[in-house]
């Protein structure tokens, strides 16, 4: 299936990116490496949270529905 495999392919790419993130936003923009990748611990929470909120999602107007509440 197309889609299931751009979704694992696009999830595998986020985890690598905030791998790199953290590094490169504290040495191009001098931001404390530490605070870095504590932002990037909590977006890794947050992406893990809505994945499960969206992965039961089957029609549009579901997701209307978890915008709005």
């Amino acid at each position: 299936m197309a889609e299931g495999n751009f979704l694992e392919k696009s999830r595998d790419f986020i985890k690598e990116d905030l791998k790199f993130s953290p590094e490169f936003y504290a040495d191009e923009y001098n931001i404390d490496g530490a605070r870095t990748k504590k932002l990037a611990d909590k977006m890794s929470e947050l992406i893990e949270k809505w994945n499960g909120l969206v992965g039961i999602i089957e029609a549009a107007d579901q997701l209307a529905e978890l915008y709005w509440n």
